[in-house]
Order: C-alpha cells, then sequence, then structure tokens
C-alpha cells in the first residue's frame, strides 16, 4: 500500500482500502490507506475526512496499540 500512496494510485489504494475495511471494519492499513488519499490536495475532501473519523476513533478505542490507526486520527484531524 505504501508504494500506491507513494505513487499517489488513488483509485487502487481506495479498491484495496475498501477490501481491507470489508474483511476488518477497523483495519488500520486500509483506514490509514484513506486517510492519507483524504489529504491529498487534488483528491482528498472534508466529507472524506468526517466520514473517516468516526472509523479511525472506533479502531483507536478498540486498538490502543495499533500505529497506523493513531497516524490516521492525525492526518484526518490536521490536513496537509
Amino acid at each position: 500500500m505504501l508504494g500506491l500512496i507513494i505513487g499517489e494510485q488513488w483509485s487502487e489504494l481506495d479498491n484495496i482500502a475498501h477490501e481491507r475495511l470489508a474483511a476488518d471494519p477497523l483495519d488500520g492499513i486500509g483506514l490509514h490507506a484513506l486517510a492519507r488519499k483524504s489529504v491529498d490536495g487534488d483528491v482528498g475532501s472534508d466529507e472524506l475526512r468526517a466520514a473517516l473519523l468516526p472509523k479511525i476513533e472506533a479502531c483507536i478505542a478498540a486498538r490502543p496499540n495499533d500505529g497506523l490507526c493513531h497516524l490516521a486520527y492525525g492526518q484526518v484531524l490536521a490536513p496537509s
């Protein structure tokens, strides 16, 4: 997924992230990928960040040691 983020291959990243989240709604990798997409200047949006926030908060509550959930939280709260 990192390669997709670096390459800004948002469509493929979105597909993989949603597949991961369908299998596990609290998947830190999937949430982080979508959070990164949400802050991109070309494809990100306030709406996407707002939709992700409760899912990321649920991930942090259920998996407090998942660093990617915490990273995703920081991204949606402080977009670049």
